[in-house]
């Protein structure tokens, strides 16, 4: 018998796209399952990866073998923006 567990992956802004295992999932919010044990382990490697797409600045979290599932995920996609130099 195959188990799941959905996680309800939020970006920060809105709106960021969301793949699993490089497969596009849909627009953030959404709600990613994932394949897991009875007891709400992955079943395999899955990355989950977040887009801001007008700057294509991305993160991703990888879940091991055997690790539990989170029932959600924040993803900040903001791009990265050095400090000011101080004149």
């Amino acid at each position: 018998m195959e188990h799941w567990r959905e996680i309800l992956v939020q970006t920060i802004p809105r709106g960021g796209y969301v793949e699993r295992n490089n497969e596009y999932i849909g627009v953030a919010p959404i709600v990613v399952k994932v394949r897991t044990s009875k007891g709400g382990c992955a079943q395999g490697v899955v990355r989950i990866t977040a887009t801001d797409t007008p700057t294509g600045s991305n993160v991703w979290k990888v879940l091991t073998r055997n690790e539990v599932v989170p029932e959600k995920m924040l993803m900040d996609i903001r791009p990265y923006l050095p400090a000011a130099p101080n004149f």
